[in-house]
């Protein structure tokens, strides 16, 4: 406990330090944006199967872009910027190209990442070179290939393994309000044999809107497609929807409505779901009563939002 005031009290006076620095210096003022709703705090309590009571802070800059992250365990992850642009997040380096899109991004255990783009600006590779296990010397390198439709989006993921011969294959279907409202899983797990059914998601939404979609606006979001995933602000249940079976520099879908409910199925074992209810404060949630069954378990779970419109 004491370790957690220590942090929290670390995380303030940086925010006072910040705070101070940014207004005494005319070169490095950051611009006071308007009011409006920014999410405050996010709590997850589950209980049944599993019993579990977390709770996040998320802190701004005077311009409205994220500073830090309090997560439930004390840690403070700070946002770092260079001018506008995201520089350093969660152990993550960014750096961006002459026409300000995301360029690469370094991790101390998962490597670095390079990112590729058409002539539409629209993401279409990722090239990951990673140690083959942590502290190892020898390379794994990955590819992540990017297929799109006439909407600009994403209707194919290809991960390949260069080393080992994975392949790892996500088809996804949008609805005709342009959310992600299914994809499939195809696994690969030697070289030439055929891509194998493991997984189905079917994703309903709610017409509340998602409390996350403004931070990201601030940080790398593009075609509601991410870099950067904010586990700490998010319900760590069924609908985290992050592609790519490496662990580093997945891709995270953000719809710009809640989910409200999720299907997931498998050949191999019994179906999940996940179902949503809300309570909405200038429709965004305030909470929300979530079930989870299938397979071998099932709880529940209630999460709490709330926000500042300083």
């Amino acid at each position: 406990m004491e370790q957690f005031i220590l942090k929290k009290t670390i995380l303030y006076l940086l925010i006072i330090l910040v705070a101070f620095n940014c207004s005494s210096d005319d070169d490095g003022k950051l611009e006071e944006s308007e009011s409006h709703f920014k999410l405050k705090k996010f709590t997850s309590i589950t209980s049944g199967f599993i019993n579990t009571s977390e709770t996040s802070e998320i802190y701004y800059l005077n311009n409205g872009k994220p500073q830090a992250i309090l997560d439930p365990y004390g840690n403070v992850l700070s946002v770092i910027y260079e001018g506008d642009k995201l520089f350093k997040f969660a152990n993550n380096t960014y750096t961006f190209d002459t026409e300000n899109r995301l360029k690469t991004i370094t991790n101390l255990d998962y490597g670095i990442c390079t990112l590729h783009y058409n002539s539409q600006n629209l993401l279409i590779r990722q090239e990951i070179v990673t140690p083959n296990s942590i502290g190892s010397t020898e390379e794994l390198h990955i590819t992540r290939d990017l297929s799109y439709n006439d909407n600009n989006q994403i209707t194919e993921i290809l991960e390949t393994e260069t080393n080992n011969y994975r392949i790892d294959k996500y088809v996804l279907e949008y609805n005709n309000d342009e959310q992600l409202t299914n994809y499939e899983i195809f696994v690969s797990e030697q070289s030439n044999t055929p891509l194998e059914l493991i997984e189905e998601v079917e994703i309903t939404y709610d017409s509340s809107r998602n409390p996350l979609v403004p931070i990201y606006n601030n940080l790398d979001l593009n075609n509601s497609i991410s870099m950067i995933t904010i586990k700490e602000l998010a319900p760590s249940f069924l609908s985290n929807t992050a592609f790519g079976h490496y662990e580093g520099f997945k891709i995270n879908y953000v719809p710009q409505n809640n989910i409200l409910s999720t299907i997931v199925s498998s050949p191999f074992n019994d179906a999940l779901s996940e179902n949503y209810s809300y309570n909405l404060i200038d429709d965004y949630p305030s909470s929300s009563e979530v079930n989870i069954s299938g397979g071998f378990f099932s709880y529940s779970a209630e999460i709490l939002w709330e926000y500042t419109t300083d």
